[in-house]
């Protein structure tokens, strides 16, 4: 015979444990994007292929960033 299942309880736990995602995403997607490597990085790229005489992203105007949602949601219909 099977255990006797709890919805309830199994439906709170999925959504508070859903809460606690949605809430942590934020603080690490900023530490991830505005960590100062990306800013060295850049720096890097740029004297490279000054060294090299080619142009990059930015300079040739190809290089958009993030672009916020609503943006993308309005091309996507």
């Amino acid at each position: 015979m099977p255990h006797r299942t709890r919805p309830m309880t199994a439906l709170l736990l999925f959504t508070g444990l859903n809460v606690v995602l949605v809430s942590s995403i934020t603080p690490v997607y900023d530490y991830v994007c505005f960590h100062p490597y990306w800013e060295r990085r850049i720096e890097l790229i740029a004297e490279r292929n000054a060294s090299y005489g080619t142009r990059s992203f930015h300079e040739k105007g190809l290089y958009v960033g993030l672009v916020p949602a609503s943006t993308v949601s309005s091309l996507l219909l």
